[in-house]
């Protein structure tokens, strides 16, 4: 059965099994979800994340903090339309800071966690169906909450080195207690609420608790990955392809896939923000000249929730196409202060949303690329940006120095650059109790107070 044989394989998993590029890339994943992690501590959803957590115990408690911190400010990367990765890295620093475990297993973990969250997403297959016009839209059911219990009892039962038989009963108890599939749901609201479509930190710790409790001798359900019962079907996913799940075991890595956010807002904006920068650094555009602006979209997003120009709550901000726009076009370093309500009332910020609208983008699509067009009215004039006319800078990124400069402008380098030095060298570490530790005493980097300045200084005098 395909449980079987995905525990099998992530159970026995070591380092030397997986290779050099791949290494690397789960270290950047660990990376940046610790900066996210370190920067949402300044934001509203940092008490609210603690009080939760407080009623679980400490290695729960940590496991659950972790993911939806890493989570919450939709920062962190991403692989094909997915956020799982807060599940592996939430597990793993929960049992780094409470068990003794070294650093190869625990990047040998995180690689199993994140290439069984991937095999997950692909095997569930994409969100979208064909809409009345035979373009693609949102489906009636979906979800992404499965997939971070997969990740988080994937990279648990791999550092807690749980045999093959055991992790097979844990994968199967953590997609029986996983989430509902509630996008479809959620994603109908403008004013989003803060647990978005799932809680991230809910879901690293049903992975947690899952490879903990077969462990103790919990059985499951067996085999949920396969037949006509099976985890799909209860998903109601519309594309699913179970076999997906164990393609290419040991040949295939889904690691090097990741991307890495540039902004702290939802990817499937990112096409739009992308046409935007390339638009304003090609011809110089400030905030100042901006009369009006349009921004094509696909017709899978062109939603109310991502045109609203008066996102009301902190998810809503990282869900509105207006206010991120806004944000770059103010040139504000992205941070915590994007989300502040602070910054998103400011009378400077609410101006410039108000000048942004969304259509429905007419040219051929690709949801891969999520082709966009932009045009602004600006000092008498229009400017226009499609595919092919401006060349715009990447939305995301697979690249080191890129990881590492968006980590230090995140986190402060008196607690951030030890945390660097662990990761980038961590199956050397005999020990990951020090890193847990640098990890909890990190602080973000100040951003409001300039965020703020840089407002009050475009005031008209």
């Amino acid at each position: 059965m395909s449980t079987a044989i995905l525990a099998e394989a992530m159970a026995g998993l070591e380092l030397p099994d997986v290779p050099e590029n791949v290494r690397q890339a789960a270290k950047y994943v660990l990376l940046d979800s610790i900066a996210c992690i370190i920067a949402a501590r300044d934001t509203e959803m940092a008490p609210i994340v603690a009080a939760a957590a407080g009623l679980l115990g400490p290695e729960a408690g940590d496991a659950y903090s972790h993911a939806r911190l890493a989570d919450c400010m939709d920062f962190n990367e991403g692989y094909a339309g997915a956020h799982f990765g807060c599940g592996a890295v939430g597990a793993l620093l929960a049992l780094a800071a409470h068990r003794p475990m070294d650093g190869a297993t625990a990047l040998a973990a995180l690689v199993a966690g994140f290439e069984t969250g991937a095999r997950i997403t692909q095997a569930i297959g994409p969100y979208y169906v064909d809409g009345p016009d035979g373009r693609p839209v949102f489906a009636p059911v979906w979800g992404i909450a499965t997939q971070v219990a997969y990740a988080s009892v994937a990279t648990t039962a791999r550092a807690l080195g749980l045999d093959a038989a055991v992790t097979a009963r844990a994968y199967d108890l953590a997609g029986s207690n996983s989430s509902l599939p509630i996008g479809g749901a959620w994603s109908a609201a403008i004013d989003l609420p803060n647990t978005k479509y799932c809680d991230a930190g809910w879901g690293a710790l049903t992975g947690l608790f899952a490879a903990l409790s077969a462990q103790a001798g919990s059985t499951p359900v067996e085999g949920l990955l396969s037949g006509p019962n099976s985890l799909f079907a209860m998903l109601g996913a519309p594309n699913a392809d179970p076999s997906l799940a164990i393609a290419e075991l040991g040949a295939a890595w889904h690691l090097t896939a990741a991307r890495f956010k540039s902004w702290p807002c939802c990817g499937l904006i990112s096409g739009g923000m992308a046409a935007l920068k390339g638009l304003v650094e090609a011809e110089g555009l400030s905030p100042a000249d901006i009369e009006a602006m349009v921004v094509e979209v696909v017709p899978a997003i062109a939603l109310p929730r991502f045109a609203n120009i008066a996102p009301a709550t902190f998810v809503a901000r990282q869900f509105s196409l207006p206010h991120a726009a806004a944000m770059l076009l103010l040139d504000l370093p992205p941070s915590a202060a994007w989300l502040s309500p602070q910054v998103a009332a400011h009378p400077v910020t609410r101006s410039l949303r108000e000048k942004i609208a969304l259509r429905v983008y007419e040219g051929e699509e690709d949801l891969a690329t999520r082709p966009c067009a932009v045009q602004a009215r600006a000092n008498g004039r229009i400017y226009a940006a499609g595919p092919g006319d401006v060349a715009p800078p990447p939305s995301a990124f697979f690249d080191e120095q890129a990881v590492l400069r968006k980590f230090r402008a995140l986190v402060e380098p008196d607690t951030g650059e030890a945390i660097i030095v662990a990761v980038m060298a961590i199956e050397s570490r005999p020990d990951l109790r020090p890193l847990a530790a640098a990890i909890a005493a990190a602080r973000p980097c100040p951003s409001l107070p300039a965020a703020l300045a840089r407002l009050d200084a475009l005031i008209p005098a």
